[in-house]
């Protein structure tokens, strides 16, 4: 059986997949290609989700004027 992830587990996994898009502060990422790529490395949606509620919660992104990007904060670019 696998082992399920923690949330912290999948909040560094989607920063990592953030990093990959070499952003700056304030700047946006897909959310599609986020989540397709975290799905790709084995992570489910529903881990998905409530990481990026999390994280957003933290100050880590903050959601676009799109639903479909998010935008990394300063504090979400220096936990990359």
């Amino acid at each position: 059986m696998a082992k399920v992830p923690t949330q912290d587990e999948v909040k560094r996994a989607i920063l990592n997949v953030v990093a990959e898009y070499n952003i700056r502060p304030g700047e946006i990422v897909p959310l599609l290609g986020v989540s397709k790529k975290m799905q790709e490395r084995g992570f489910r949606a529903d881990e998905i989700k409530a990481a990026l509620r999390a994280m957003e919660a933290d100050g880590l992104i903050e959601p676009s004027n799109s639903l479909t990007q998010i935008k990394i904060t300063e504090a979400g670019f220096a936990a990359i």
